[in-house]
């Protein structure tokens, strides 16, 4: 069995291989960079909302875990109000930390700039100013919305969440909240690659227009091009047939002299729609999609519709909740 060999030339053991791992994945996950999401202002406040949510959850589950379901139940509406101005403080706490270190260390901490463990210390910043809001100015409210809890807290103080509570609830809670959101963002800017990588090049680039009418069975012109490692896959619009969901894959399938064929890329449905001409291509269930220039015809058996592509032998499902976007363009086709 080969050992690794550390820079002095002496075999390591196994413990030093595994933390020496440890320390490329820790490293990698921290150096990762966001600057490329996080610089557009609409990617950036698709987080917030998650980390709201994530905050109104946990102040909700804190009051049932720690004082119990029974005085959720008879202080339902204290619980619901302090959870909210709980969830809306610590979100704007970590947004105006966010703000803050773009705009007063721009060398550091713009956005274009991020890297996830930037974010993690800016947003660790914010958490504190926001525990400290919260400890002052969220509780000092409760006599105003809710005088019953300060009585009932009053009558039993040891019912009063010590700080050392709160903390060792916040902070785990915190760290796992953070570890999601930005889970989320990585896996956007994933997604946003990928898309960068397809594209839907017309016959004629100065016009940009798939030209060949989409009516009576008339199919697109141009060509779909996807990028890999190896160079560039090219499939003639023409030819694509139809387009499948396969987890977070589109398996995109399309015709050849040989008989159908198909490419797998990780990509959203909804991004990959984006790329085609929508007088072609027309989604008839959230996994299927469908060029209409190869449907032969509408099959009705009962309730449950299908689109027949004969040539290919293939049936693709409509949704009840789609076919009633899809059967006018059926019919503009030529397979109502």
């Amino acid at each position: 069995m080969l050992r690794a060999i550390n820079a002095g030339g002496v075999p390591m053991s196994n413990l030093e291989i595994f933390f020496k791992r440890l320390a490329r994945q820790v490293k990698g996950y921290f150096g990762a960079p966001l600057g490329e999401f996080y610089a557009h202002t609409a990617n950036r406040l698709m987080l917030y909302p998650f980390i709201a949510g994530f905050f109104l959850t946990e102040c909700v589950a804190f009051w049932a875990l720690f004082q119990g379901p029974a005085f959720l139940l008879d202080h339902m509406a204290f619980c619901i109000v302090y959870s909210l101005h709980k969830s809306v403080l610590y979100t704007f706490c970590l947004l105006g930390a966010d703000v803050l270190a773009n705009w007063l260390f721009p060398a550091w901490g713009s956005y274009a700039k991020r890297r996830v463990g930037r974010q993690w210390i800016i947003w660790s910043m914010g958490l504190v100013a926001a525990y400290l809001l919260h400890r002052s100015m969220i509780t000092s409210l409760v006599v105003f919305y809710a005088p019953d809890v300060v009585g009932f807290f009053r009558a039993y103080p040891e019912a009063i969440p010590r700080r050392t509570t709160v903390l060792m609830i916040l902070l785990p809670y915190f760290c796992t909240v953070v570890f999601i959101t930005l889970q989320i963002a990585r896996n956007k800017l994933k997604i946003q690659r990928v898309a960068a990588t397809v594209t839907a090049e017309p016959p004629d680039a100065g016009t940009g227009q798939f030209s060949r009418p989409a009516g009576q069975g008339g199919l697109p012109a141009g060509r779909l091009r996807l990028e890999n490692g190896g160079g560039n896959d090219t499939i003639a619009l023409a030819d694509i047939t139809h387009v499948s969901v396969e987890d977070h894959y589109c398996r995109i399938n399309y015709a050849t002299a040989q008989g159908l064929k198909n490419v797998l890329i990780r990509l959203p449905l909804a991004e990959l729609m984006r790329k085609l001409p929508r007088e072609h291509f027309l989604q008839t269930h959230r996994s299927h999609v469908v060029n209409l220039g190869h449907v032969s015809r509408l099959r009705r058996e009962g309730r449950q519709k299908t689109l027949v592509l004969a040539r290919h032998g293939v049936e693709l499902p409509i949704s009840r909740q789609r076919f009633k976007q899809v059967e006018p363009r059926l019919k503009v086709n030529g397979c109502g």
